[in-house]
C-alpha cells in the first residue's frame, strides 16, 4: 500500500475536471501495482481505466501494457495522448506503441521524442485547452 505522504502534481485535479468536463476517458497506467495509490492521490473517481504494467508481465517502455490500455479503453492507440514523468519509461513506451506523449519535468534536457514538453499540468491544461 502507498503512504499516504505521497504527493500529487500541482494542477492534477484541476486538469483532470478539465478533461472529464470536455468529455475525454482518463486511464492510469502504472509500472508497480496500484494498490490504493489512485485512493490516495485522490484521483479514483476520474479513472474510467486503471491498472499496473505487470498486469500484463512487463514493464514500460514495453508497448504491450500501453496496447492493452488502449484496448481496453476501446480507442486506437494515436486517440491518446499519455502523460508522464518518466522520458525512458513514458514517453518512449507510449511513442512505440504509436500515442502523442507529453513529458512533465522541471529538468532542463532534450526530449525529442516528447509531443509537448511542461512543467506542469497548470501550464499542460493551458496548452490544449
Amino acid at each position: 500500500l502507498y503512504d499516504t505522504k505521497i504527493k500529487r502534481f500541482d494542477g492534477l485535479l484541476e486538469f483532470l475536471d478539465k478533461v472529464k468536463e470536455s468529455g475525454y476517458k482518463i486511464g492510469f497506467l502504472s509500472d508497480f501495482p496500484l494498490g490504493n495509490k489512485l485512493t490516495v492521490l485522490g484521483v479514483e473517481q476520474y479513472a474510467s481505466y486503471a491498472a499496473s504494467a505487470e498486469d500484463y508481465g512487463t514493464l514500460k517502455p514495453n508497448s504491450t501494457p500501453f496496447f492493452k490500455m488502449a484496448e481496453a479503453m476501446e480507442l486506437l492507440p494515436k486517440e491518446i495522448l499519455y502523460i508522464g514523468d518518466s522520458y525512458s519509461k513514458d514517453v518512449i513506451g507510449s511513442k512505440n506503441a504509436g500515442m502523442s506523449s507529453v513529458m512533465i519535468t522541471n529538468k532542463k534536457g532534450s526530449y525529442p521524442l516528447a509531443d509537448i514538453v511542461v512543467k506542469n499540468y497548470m501550464e499542460l491544461k493551458d496548452k490544449i485547452f
